[in-house]
């Protein structure tokens, strides 16, 4: 942004959801000029990611123009997911084992019928 000053702090480490984060603060300052304020502006940036997972885990954002901003993760679960979500259904066929780089595509079988209403 032009006419303004940025800082960025690093914050460390702590848990943040019990997940372990590093975070940073970053501040821009903007000058009268650009805002067109009778005082320079502050946004606050504030940002905690986990390294371990690659994920932004919580960050909040405040900007007197359009307030605060709020970003969090939750629910986050890292239990293997059910086994059965990777399970073909016993009522698909295989419809294509070409030379497609060793995938398989599979359908499903449906019968769709007319309601008799009067269409």
């Amino acid at each position: 942004m032009p006419g303004a000053s940025a800082d960025e702090e690093q914050l460390g480490s702590q848990q943040v959801a019990g997940i372990e984060c590093v975070g940073r603060r970053i501040t821009i300052t903007t000058s009268v000029a650009t805002t067109g304020h009778a005082a320079p502006v502050k946004i606050i940036d504030e940002r905690w990611e986990s390294p371990d997972l690659k994920l932004l885990i919580y960050s909040t954002s405040s900007d007197p123009r359009t307030g605060i901003i709020e970003y969090r993760l939750t629910n986050l679960r890292r239990a293997d997911p059910a086994a059965d979500l990777f399970t073909i259904p016993e009522d698909y066929t295989i419809a294509s084992t070409g030379d497609n780089g060793g995938l398989a595509w599979y359908t499903r079988s449906v019968t769709v019928r007319r309601r008799n209403g009067g269409d």
